[in-house]
């Protein structure tokens, strides 16, 4: 378990008492991503359930400091609408919603999970979507002894944990399993059609291709995916998208194509 997890836990079994307030967080969040390299977004997700934030300070100047370096700040309310907090989304470029119970609390929040497109600012004031480029990325070797951590393959500096910039050369430094995490956000599952009752008839299939339950013969109960044809239930078409970003039913026919190739 990484560190960074072991101090999000500890700091969710906290009481969570206290009186909030948005710059601090705000002036917390810019001091971490003022830095980040300009390729990537720079976004900030504030989920807010107060009715008032206190703070020390013109919060207008935050939100101007966070214009000048870019950073979006989208904001899900779990209350009713805050002018300040309507005010630092719609300035910064973000988007602000406020939930009105659990469930859409969740599909908030996970709208925000997809990386959004990086725009470029050109001359006239316009923006539009900038080109991709490419980065450094170095995979580092686990090191044990007196000194563990993590050693960079472009200098042999240590760091304590991973991802990180190296201290030394500045190469980014990931292992595989972070970069196996953002893969479904480059290539995302196509979003299923809904098969019509009217469709369905006696020889249609009546087991999910997933778990292999059985399907109804109601408007959502069949999901058919455009690529490969599969049927799904309603829960696996929400699992595939939100879990495993892997349709089965492609994945097994390009698995058959590749040994068909290699035969």
């Amino acid at each position: 378990k990484s560190k960074q997890k072991e101090k999000y836990e500890e700091q969710m079994r906290g009481s969570g008492d206290g009186t909030p307030s948005i710059k601090s967080g705000l002036e917390l969040a810019a001091q971490m991503l003022e830095m980040q390299a300009s390729y990537g977004t720079r976004e900030v997700l504030l989920v807010f359930g107060s009715l008032s934030t206190i703070d020390r300070g013109d919060i207008f100047e935050t939100i101007s400091r966070l214009q000048s370096v870019n950073i979006k700040v989208n904001v899900v309310g779990m209350a009713a609408e805050v002018y300040i907090c309507k005010a630092t989304a719609t300035q910064t470029g973000g988007a602000y919603a406020v939930a009105a119970h659990a469930m859409q609390l969740r599909d908030k929040v996970l709208s925000h999970t997809s990386p959004s497109a990086v725009l470029d600012e050109s001359g006239d004031g316009t923006r539009a979507q900038k080109p991709a480029a490419g980065m450094w990325v170095g995979f580092p070797k686990r090191r044990q002894g007196p000194l563990p951590g993590w050693q960079c393959p472009r200098c042999q500096s240590l760091v304590p944990d991973v991802p990180a910039d190296c201290g030394i050369c500045g190469l980014k430094l990931l292992s595989s399993s972070h970069l196996a995490r953002s893969y479904h956000h480059l290539f995302p599952v196509p979003q299923f059609d809904p098969v019509p009752c009217t469709s369905i008839t006696s020889e249609f299939q009546e087991a999910c291709d997933a778990c292999g339950a059985a399907l109804g013969r109601g408007e959502d109960d069949r999901h058919q995916c455009p690529r490969c044809s599969s049927i799904y239930c309603e829960a696996c078409d929400g699992f595939i998208h939100e879990m495993l970003h892997v349709c089965p039913g492609c994945e097994k026919m390009s698995t058959r194509e590749e040994a068909q190739e290699v035969e």
